[in-house]
């Protein structure tokens, strides 16, 4: 399963640059780094509390000073500032050998996967699937019911 990212970088990409840089580095409570992430990021807020306490959890770790940080690589994130997204290998040959069933996921709003690339990968896929996810953006979280019903087709199939 491939979520809401393609072989080429698209407009989001510079998108989600601006966000790392000016993001900030810790926070003084869980609630405030939560707070953060609703406010600038659309499928956060329009999750439940305890969804969004449990992907919180996932990005972030409490210091042993009691602030909230981020669990990225803070060299990655470093790069990213500096030069932007990273540099993709040439990945179109890659898809076009795998031989396991791939479903492509796609937030039909998405900034960083376009309907166009999304279809292009599912084409190039030997046993490729197109899952769309309507209404939401970069990236779905893999909990919305298109995306569990999709993984059910995946398992009952291998």
């Amino acid at each position: 399963m491939l979520n809401d990212i393609g072989p080429d970088v698209e407009a989001g990409s510079g998108r989600i640059t601006g966000l790392v840089r000016s993001r900030p580095h810790d926070f003084a409570s869980l609630d405030e780094a939560m707070q953060y992430r609703r406010d600038t990021s659309p499928i956060t807020a329009a999750r439940p509390l305890e969804d969004q306490e449990e992907t919180a959890r996932g990005v972030l770790r409490e210091r042993p000073d009691g602030r909230w940080a981020w669990k990225m690589d803070p060299a990655y994130i470093e790069q990213r500032i500096a030069r932007g997204a990273p540099v993709r290998p040439a990945l179109w040959p890659v898809l076009e050998t795998l031989p396991c069933p791939t479903q492509v996921v796609w937030g039909t709003t998405s900034d960083v996967l376009s309907e166009a690339q999304a279809k292009r990968m599912v084409a190039a896929l030997p046993k490729g699937e197109l899952v769309s996810v309507p209404g939401i953006g970069h990236a779905p979280t893999l909990i919305e019911p298109p995306v569990l019903a999709a993984l059910d087709r995946l398992l009952a199939s291998v």
